[in-house]
Protein backbone atom coordinates (compact mmCIF):
# COMPACT_ATOMS: atom_id res chain seq x y z
CA UNK A 1 0.00 0.00 0.00
CA UNK A 2 0.80 3.63 -0.91
CA UNK A 3 -0.35 7.27 -0.42
CA UNK A 4 -0.06 7.63 -3.98
CA UNK A 5 -3.28 9.01 -5.65
CA UNK A 6 -4.61 8.07 -8.58
CA UNK A 7 -3.62 10.28 -11.09
CA UNK A 8 0.27 9.81 -9.57
CA UNK A 9 2.91 7.45 -10.68
CA UNK A 10 5.64 5.62 -8.25
CA UNK A 11 8.99 6.46 -9.59
CA UNK A 12 11.28 5.21 -7.09
CA UNK A 13 11.59 2.82 -4.42
CA UNK A 14 14.44 2.65 -1.35
CA UNK A 15 15.51 0.34 0.35
CA UNK A 16 18.05 0.45 3.09
CA UNK A 17 21.64 -0.99 2.81
CA UNK A 18 22.38 -3.72 5.21
CA UNK A 19 23.74 -2.79 8.03
CA UNK A 20 27.34 -4.36 9.92
CA UNK A 21 25.71 -7.52 12.09
CA UNK A 22 22.88 -7.81 9.85
CA UNK A 23 21.54 -11.54 8.27
CA UNK A 24 18.26 -11.87 5.89
CA UNK A 25 16.40 -14.64 5.47
CA UNK A 26 12.86 -15.22 2.63
CA UNK A 27 10.62 -17.75 2.06
CA UNK A 28 7.69 -18.40 0.65
CA UNK A 29 4.76 -21.25 -0.06
CA UNK A 30 2.33 -21.31 -2.88
CA UNK A 31 0.58 -24.55 -4.09
CA UNK A 32 2.80 -24.25 -7.75
CA UNK A 33 6.08 -22.23 -8.68
CA UNK A 34 4.78 -18.93 -9.72
CA UNK A 35 1.83 -18.46 -8.09
CA UNK A 36 1.37 -16.05 -5.38
CA UNK A 37 2.28 -17.05 -1.88
CA UNK A 38 -0.43 -18.42 0.55
CA UNK A 39 2.38 -16.93 3.46
CA UNK A 40 5.24 -15.69 2.81
CA UNK A 41 8.05 -14.86 5.59
CA UNK A 42 10.77 -12.44 5.09
CA UNK A 43 13.32 -11.79 8.63
CA UNK A 44 16.42 -9.57 9.46
CA UNK A 45 18.18 -10.83 12.51
CA UNK A 46 20.73 -8.64 14.64
CA UNK A 47 22.80 -9.79 17.72
CA UNK A 48 19.90 -8.73 19.56
CA UNK A 49 17.06 -8.81 18.16
CA UNK A 50 14.47 -10.11 15.49
CA UNK A 51 12.08 -8.59 12.44
CA UNK A 52 9.70 -10.86 11.21
CA UNK A 53 7.30 -9.59 7.98
CA UNK A 54 4.53 -11.86 7.08
CA UNK A 55 2.47 -11.42 3.99
CA UNK A 56 -0.45 -13.59 1.98
CA UNK A 57 -2.08 -14.59 5.42
CA UNK A 58 -3.86 -11.49 6.59
CA UNK A 59 -5.66 -8.51 4.73
CA UNK A 60 -2.22 -6.47 4.30
CA UNK A 61 1.56 -7.43 5.50
CA UNK A 62 2.47 -7.47 9.28
CA UNK A 63 5.43 -6.35 11.09
CA UNK A 64 6.64 -7.76 14.11
CA UNK A 65 9.39 -6.99 15.93
CA UNK A 66 11.65 -8.84 19.00
CA UNK A 67 14.59 -9.24 21.20
CA UNK A 68 16.48 -12.37 20.04
CA UNK A 69 14.83 -15.21 21.04
CA UNK A 70 15.33 -18.79 20.87
CA UNK A 71 13.95 -22.15 21.19
CA UNK A 72 10.71 -22.32 22.97
CA UNK A 73 10.39 -18.77 23.37
CA UNK A 74 10.56 -18.33 19.63
CA UNK A 75 8.02 -21.27 19.05
CA UNK A 76 6.06 -19.46 21.56
CA UNK A 77 5.99 -16.07 19.64
CA UNK A 78 5.62 -17.13 16.30
CA UNK A 79 2.44 -18.93 17.52
CA UNK A 80 1.18 -16.03 19.15
CA UNK A 81 1.96 -14.17 16.11
CA UNK A 82 -0.12 -17.02 13.88
CA UNK A 83 -3.27 -15.87 15.62
CA UNK A 84 -2.72 -12.61 15.70
CA UNK A 85 -2.57 -12.24 12.14
CA UNK A 86 -6.72 -13.06 11.88
CA UNK A 87 -5.69 -15.33 9.24
CA UNK A 88 -9.12 -15.89 7.42
CA UNK A 89 -10.77 -19.48 4.90
CA UNK A 90 -10.47 -19.03 1.41
CA UNK A 91 -11.20 -21.56 -1.35
CA UNK A 92 -7.53 -22.32 -1.25
CA UNK A 93 -6.69 -22.63 2.52
CA UNK A 94 -7.78 -22.66 5.59
CA UNK A 95 -6.99 -20.22 8.34
CA UNK A 96 -5.85 -23.28 10.57
CA UNK A 97 -3.10 -24.17 7.88
CA UNK A 98 -2.26 -20.35 7.18
CA UNK A 99 -0.97 -20.39 10.98
CA UNK A 100 0.96 -23.56 10.63
CA UNK A 101 2.28 -22.07 8.26
CA UNK A 102 3.39 -18.92 10.06
CA UNK A 103 4.57 -20.71 12.53
CA UNK A 104 6.81 -22.97 10.04
CA UNK A 105 8.01 -20.74 7.48
CA UNK A 106 8.45 -18.06 10.42
CA UNK A 107 10.93 -20.69 12.35
CA UNK A 108 12.40 -21.73 9.02
CA UNK A 109 13.62 -17.98 7.95
CA UNK A 110 14.74 -17.28 11.65
CA UNK A 111 16.80 -19.39 11.20
CA UNK A 112 18.21 -19.48 7.52
CA UNK A 113 19.28 -15.41 8.84
CA UNK A 114 21.12 -16.71 12.22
Amino acid sequence: MTAREPDELVEAVRFPLKKPGERYGFTEFSARHGDFAMAACAAVVTSDSICLAVGGVADRPVVEKWPRLHGEDLRSALNDLSWKLGAQDDAHISATYRRHLVRQLGWRVIEEAK
